[in-house]
Order: structure tokens, then sequence, then C-alpha cells
């Protein structure tokens, strides 16, 4: 009736290398040495507990330390239920993210940003998921929304941006189809 995992992660990526850039007036290439080393640990916890036979609880939580950004701790809160007699499965979830720029969107030779802050959202979702056919085939549907704060985006010249607040929503539609146990087909 209960599942805890937890791990720790280690990113370390290492920046070496030269920009060519082609300045005005004369447009003579320049080249600009460019170094940099990111690191990034991290350790995570999540408890799924079903406190009855068709309820599930999801608690996580995860602490990162960036070399080049401040501390992260984020989470996410879940919940889900199968309704009797028709086994429909209701799920819910809240969460909060923290995600530093990548390397890329920081030194990627002229369409780079190295002043780009770090994306931080809170996002929910919600959704229902039925099984029809003796479970070969299942329909499911999903409604989100991300609340961003420091949304990173390409402008007009493909140069990454921070927008001070975004939001992303929708509707994720999904179908399965299991006939045997060796093949599954998935459309989303």
């Amino acid at each position: 009736t209960w599942k805890l995992t937890g791990g720790l992660t280690f990113q370390d990526t290492d920046i070496d290398g030269t920009v060519t850039t082609f300045p005005p007036p004369f447009f003579a290439p320049t080249q600009t040495p460019l170094q940099n080393h990111l690191t990034g640990t991290g350790g995570y916890l999540q408890s799924q507990w079903s406190p009855v036979e068709r309820a599930s609880l999801i608690n996580s939580v995860r602490f990162d330390h960036y070399s080049d950004y401040r501390d992260a701790v984020t989470w996410r809160q879940g919940l889900s239920f199968r309704l009797p007699v028709t086994e429909t499965l209701l799920h819910g979830s809240v969460s909060r993210s923290f995600a530093p720029p990548s390397a890329q969107d920081l030194y990627f030779p002229g369409a780079n940003n190295p002043n780009l802050r770090a994306e931080v959202a809170l996002s929910w979702e919600a959704g229902v998921e039925q099984d029809f056919l003796d479970k070969k085939l299942s329909a499911s549907a999903t409604w989100f929304q991300h609340n961003y704060d420091d949304f990173i985006e390409l402008d007009g010249t493909f140069t990454p941006q921070n927008v001070p607040q975004a939001t992303a929503e929708g509707v994720e539609l999904g179908l399965k189809y299991a006939p045997c146990d060796v093949f599954t087909a998935r459309l989303s």
C-alpha cells in the first residue's frame, strides 16, 4: 500500500571553444574564447500511498543545487481514484518546477543570452481515463495549465529571452491499444 522512491542526480557540463562573429563595418571575423563549467546536483524523494483500495496519493519533493543559479526546492502533489463499476480513473495534481536555461540557450554562437534567469512554474492538471474491450483499449483526457515566471522564449532573431509571465494551457487526448501482452500502440 506504500512505495517510497528516492534518488540522487549529478550533471556536469563543460563549455570550451571559440565563438566566431562578423561585426560591422567590415565584417571581418572575430574569434572570442568561450569557457564555462556548469554543475548541478540534486536529490528527490517520492511517496506513493494507497490508503484505500481505489485511491492513491503521490507526494514528492526535490532539492537541486546549481553552480550558476540559486538552489531550488520543487514538489508535486497528486491524487487518483478509480470509480467502482465503470473502473474510470480520475486523477489530478499540482506542482512547482524550476528549470535553469540550457547550455545551448546560454552559449550557442550567434543566438545566446548569458543573462537568462531560470524558469519557475506553478502547474496543475486534472484528467480522466477509461478502459474498454477488456482493458485492451484505453482513452484518456487531461486538462493542464502551467503558469510561468521568467519563461524562456526565442525572439525574432532566435535569441532566447525571459518573458516575465506566461501561461500554457490545453487538453491532452490519448488512445492506447494493447491487443496482446507484447504489443502496445499509443496515439496522443
